[in-house]
C-alpha cells in the first residue's frame, strides 16, 4: 500500500511539473485512496497513507541514509536522558538551540 500511494503521489507531481512547465493554466488535482486518512496527529500514527500524507506536512526530527542509518534533520544532536525501562530523549535543534525532551511511549 505505501508503494503504491508513493507511486500514485509521485505521478501526480511529476504531472503537475509537467504542466507547470508547459505553461498550463492552474487547476484542481483530484486524488482519491481506498484508504482514509486516519488522523494528521504525527504522533499517532502507523498506517501507510497517513504516514505518506504526514510526511509532506511535517519534518522530522531524524532521517535515514542510503545504508539505513540514523542522520539529523531537525535535530541536530540527540541523547537518551533517562532508564532503558523509560526512555527519555532530549533533542537539540539548529533553531537557536532549542532543546526539549519527550519521554518514550507509555504500554
Amino acid at each position: 500500500m505505501k508503494r503504491a500511494s508513493s507511486a500514485v503521489l509521485a505521478a501526480a507531481a511529476a504531472l503537475a511539473l509537467g504542466l507547470v512547465g508547459a505553461g498550463a493554466h492552474a487547476q484542481t488535482l483530484r486524488w482519491s485512496s481506498q484508504g482514509d486518512l486516519q488522523t494528521m496527529d504525527p504522533d499517532s500514527r502507523n498506517e501507510s497513507l497517513t504516514n505518506s500524507l504526514n510526511g509532506q506536512v511535517y519534518e522530522t526530527l531524524t532521517g535515514r541514509d542510503k545504508e539505513l542509518g540514523i542522520v539529523p534533520m531537525l535535530a541536530v544532536s540527540w541523547q537518551q536522558t533517562g532508564p532503558i525501562q523509560s526512555p527519555c530523549w532530549t533533542n537539540r535543534t539548529g533553531h537557536g538551540s532549542r532543546t526539549w525532551s519527550r519521554s518514550g511511549m507509555a504500554g
